[in-house]
């Protein structure tokens, strides 16, 4: 199994149970950020992977919840423990003397843990080919999950590419014992509203909403960045990772920032004077090459198990040289979705819908019947109808989940696509984890879960997100912004809005009309998937060749001709880059668990129900 899992990380954290051996890792570094603690008589033994406090007990003092505390709130609160851990995280508790193992996964799901029941056998572990190093494990693809990934960019739900593995949900127990596996939702955040002495509810005025918020957003910068001396974060030209370079400064005596990108695009000029009004302790340009593209993004899809588009994968190398300067790399992620509400319609506001037509909302945000045509021509009939019959029963039940959340079905919609979306760059995101140890600012529970206590108008086009980033860091707010939609200055460029929308259709235009021959630069892009694909020759090889290749065309998700078809109207002028860019993904995937053997070797013509083991050792838990 050693051999088959040699990619960079490796597996060294054993738990003994009984005549049993349990891969226990739950952090993809060796070593990793993982910490392990035993109780005195060695009979409860946890594992923390990630950041992580704990709020409860103790008079509800918050403090660092560290394996040898977390050990003694075990022995004396039990499963009563995990309400109160705080962060992202994965905690694996070792029982003894009840003969069982829990898995307790953070609120959001950040970090990703897996788990595969055989007749015999129980495996968990961080990454999906880890449990496919066993020979137990089927290999049976599952429909619906590349119904998923080809029209979402992520699977929905417990779903992974193989029906034999789950994945385990955000906030989420899942207890392993003799008796078999019982898992339950332990925690989400919800609405909080207040109510006052006569049990009505108490209006929260903007002003309010400010200061909370504020405070709440550098509660999650202290519990981020708490023990990190060297902090890197990522800055872009928008609002999101200024406020999070600026909470940072306020809690890390070493910050520094750095950009990724084009020579051509207009981000670096607006990052780098955003650094130095910070006060950053340094800055970097890590400028984007097409010519490494191909070695990047086998490396990355291999290390996140596929769950990555093509074009995320850009960033290896330089995530790796950032990681080796700081002890920590902080992301601003979905902080405009957390903190904005510039999609909110006077409709969803109002809450006057039925759930259909919340439904009909949420599918209307995930554009499904605007590329289900463009699908028909091009995967298997299996795909559609898994589609068509299952996907749309997946997004039901997901959504169903988010019902309890507010009485607002903006913040529903808004919850739904924050717990099942962000998956779409875990995959980048867990490219950091393997390097450094990763910190999302904005995903912090108490953080949400005000936000979600408030009415939905308070949110509506940016008036809080606003006034926050007037009053938190007023000199950044300042500096002109590129890439996102959040005025918040008096001086709001509409007219270089209008001006970027009506250039971005006429190079479309001029695209389409050339049949590919002319492709005009986008400056506002850091990368264009779509511009590299015509412009390095380097690179449209290597994606022709990874497509088309004998054993790529027969892939059992494709229509006969189905990846032929999709090149040739590429080629023609088309642009269906973000379909390309994950099937590129999920092909170098399959590719790599063939030449390492853990694919079972299936050959790729054959029906899906066929079966195949790997070659290599067994591994029991």
């Amino acid at each position: 199994m050693g051999s088959a899992l040699r990619h960079g990380p490796t597996y060294t954290l054993d738990w003994h149970f009984d005549e049993r051996t349990a891969i226990a890792t739950i952090a993809p570094r060796p070593g990793g950020d993982t910490a392990l603690a035993w109780d005195g008589d060695r009979t409860v033994c946890v594992a923390l992977a990630g950041t992580c406090s704990y709020a409860g007990g103790n008079g509800g003092r918050e403090g660092r919840a560290t394996p040898s505390a977390l050990v003694r709130t075990w022995r004396r609160e039990g499963e009563c423990m995990a309400p109160g851990l705080r962060g992202e995280f994965v905690v694996g508790i070792l029982d003894a003397g009840k003969t069982e193992i829990t898995l307790i996964v953070g609120p959001f799901g950040l970090r990703r843990l897996y788990y595969a029941v055989t007749p015999h056998i129980v495996l968990f572990a961080p990454e999906v080919k880890a449990i496919l190093a066993c020979r137990e494990v089927e290999r049976e693809v599952d429909d619906v999950a590349i119904a998923d990934l080809v029209s979402l960019s992520y699977v929905l739900g417990e779903r992974t590419l193989f029906r034999a593995i789950s994945r385990v949900p955000a906030g989420t127990m899942l207890r392993i014992s003799p008796a078999g596996v019982d898992q339950k939702t332990y925690v989400q955040p919800g609405y909080g509203g207040r109510v006052d002495a006569a049990g009505e509810e108490e209006a929260v005025g903007e002003g309010e909403a400010v200061v909370e918020v504020i405070r709440l957003l550098r509660q999650a910068a202290a519990r981020q960045v708490a023990g990190a001396a060297r902090v890197g974060v990522s800055l872009s030209g928008g609002l999101d990772s200024r406020l999070v370079l600026a909470l940072a400064r306020e809690e890390a005596s070493d910050v520094g920032a750095y950009t990724f990108g084009t020579y051509r695009n207009e981000e670096r000029k607006i990052a780098q004077t955003v650094a130095e009004a910070a006060g950053a302790d340094d800055y970097s340009w890590l400028p984007l090459r097409a010519d490494r593209l191909p070695e990047e993004l086998t490396a990355a899809v291999w290390m996140t198990d596929g769950m990555i588009e093509a074009t995320s994968g850009r960033t290896l190398n330089s995530i790796r040289e950032q990681a080796g300067r700081r002890d920590m790399l902080l992301v601003g992620l979905y902080g405009e979705s957390i903190l904005g509400g510039d999609k909110f319609t006077d409709e969803e506001i109002r809450t006057d819908l039925s759930l259909d037509e919340e439904l009909a909302g949420i599918e209307r945000g995930l554009g499904l019947q605007h590329n289900l045509p463009l699908w028909q021509h091009i995967f298997d009939a299996g795909v559609i109808r898994a589609f068509e019959d299952r996907v749309r029963g997946d997004i039901a039940k997901e959504y169903a989940r988010s019902r309890g959340v507010s009485p607002f079905f903006s913040d529903r919609k808004d919850h739904f696509f924050l717990m099942h979306r962000a998956r779409r760059y875990l995959g980048e995101a867990c490219l950091e984890s393997y390097f450094a140890s990763d910190g999302f600012l904005f995903f912090d529970y108490d953080l949400v879960s005000y936000l979600l206590s408030l009415p939905p108008a308070v949110r509506a086009k940016h008036r809080l997100y606003a006034q926050v980033m007037a009053r938190a860091c007023p000199v950044l707010a300042g500096i002109p912004w590129q890439r996102t939609g959040a005025p918040v200055y008096a001086r709001a460029p509409r007219t270089r809005r209008w001006r970027r929308v009506v250039s971005g259709r006429f190079r479309d235009l001029t695209r389409k009309a050339s049949l590919g021959g002319i492709d005009l630069p986008d400056p506002s892009r850091a990368t264009d998937f779509d511009r590299w694909y015509r412009v390095s020759h380097l690179f449209r090889r290597f994606v022709r060749d990874a497509l088309l290749d004998r054993g790529a065309v027969c892939r059992p998700w494709y229509r006969p001709g189905g990846a032929e078809r999709l090149l040739r109207w590429q080629d023609a002028g088309k642009n269906y880059s973000f379909l390309i860019s994950r099937l590129l993904a999920l092909e170098l995937y399959w590719r790599e668990l063939g030449r390492r053997g853990l694919d079972g070797e299936v050959d790729p013509g054959t029906a899906r129900s066929e079966r195949g083991m790997m070659k290599g050792g067994t591994t029991r838990v």
